[in-house]
């Protein structure tokens, strides 16, 4: 892995449950289960599989 990058699957939870955890919202928000509150996020590439030039920010 490159200097200055994250695994893929580290950086999804930084953004989801771990971003809710900061602002004491993982009761509510982060993950999935029934009653959560969730955003609607279409990808074309499976985030996992993807090449790293499709996961690539710049």
């Amino acid at each position: 892995m490159a200097a200055g990058t994250v695994e893929v699957v580290l950086a999804l939870r930084a953004v989801t449950l771990g971003g809710a955890c900061r602002t004491f919202e993982d009761g509510s928000k982060g993950s999935i289960p029934v009653g959560k509150q969730a955003d609607l996020v279409m990808w074309g590439e499976n985030p996992l599989t993807a090449a790293p030039e499709f996961r690539s920010s710049s």
